[in-house]
């Protein structure tokens, strides 16, 4: 389980060394900006295993402790790390940004001070690994390609009808721009065509080819989905509160390159 202390300075702390580590990691002009420098760095990293054949590549020394990555050994994706601790015999523990965990509020990845790693994305099934050999650590070290985080978007409004029908707004996470509107019942959500958009200070209006999504600022939070004449209000859920029925249930999204997206 995670450490409770240091919780909020270690927040700040590795985001702060992320950037710095990106910084350095990163390819220079003229390269992918998404990828990241692992290779020269292999020595500062260790790399485990699990029975599912997913690879795990976490930092050998503290400094590094915002550079966690996973994937299939081939291509390797960065984590978000939104919290976690460490301690002066080497154990290290990582919250991690998984919105598919099971009855968790993140995924998390600990690592003991004798090496030993778990895993945490289900509160009922935590997850051994194991350290890969020489031969698997060099090879994917040396050989995989390291992006940065795979998933670029973040919830922005998620509401229901009485009829159990969803609707469901995302965008860019860096820019708050990109709106998309999704809407359907559960597992059967569509991406809508947008005619018109207005997002300012008094809310937003989403204009699609079945109708608009009102959603009003400054009143409580209302909305309603209005087609011709006919206009209905919907009830407003916060997506945070949701993320599994956002990241699973309602069927929008596939893999999001976390550690938690297969349990």
């Amino acid at each position: 389980m995670l450490r409770n202390f240091r919780l909020s300075v270690c927040m700040v702390t590795l985001a702060c060394l992320t950037q710095a580590a990106l910084a350095q990691g990163t390819k220079g002009p003229g390269k992918d900006s998404e990828v990241i420098d692992v290779k020269s760095q292999a020595a500062n990293f260790r790399v485990y295993t699990s029975e599912a054949g997913k690879f795990y590549v976490v930092p050998a020394k503290v400094d590094l402790d915002g550079m966690v990555f996973y994937g299939d050994g081939k291509t390797m994706h960065q984590q978000r790390i939104i919290g976690g601790g460490s301690s002066g015999d080497g154990s290290m523990d990582f919250a991690i940004w998984a919105p598919r965990a099971v009855n968790l509020q993140q995924g998390s990845l600990t690592i003991a001070a004798d090496g030993g790693a778990v895993v945490q994305c289900n509160r009922e099934h935590p997850v051994t690994l194991t350290p890969a050999t020489p031969g698997e650590s060099q090879r994917v070290l040396t050989k995989a390609a390291f992006h940065k985080p795979l998933w670029k978007r973040m919830s922005k409004f998620l509401a229901r009808d009485d009829n159990g029908v969803y609707f469901f707004v995302d965008v860019l996470r860096d820019t708050g721009k990109g709106h998309r509107v999704f809407i359907g019942q559960k597992g059967a959500m569509k991406a809508m065509p947008m005619t018109n958009i207005v997002d300012d200070a008094a809310g937003q209006i989403y204009g699609t080819k079945r109708g608009e999504l009102r959603i009003v600022a400054n009143e409580g939070e209302k909305a309603s989905w209005r087609k011709g004449k006919k206009e209905e209000k919907l009830t407003i859920l916060d997506p945070g509160d949701n993320r599994y029925l956002v990241y699973r249930e309602l069927g929008i999204y596939g893999q999001l390159g976390t550690i938690c997206d297969d349990e």
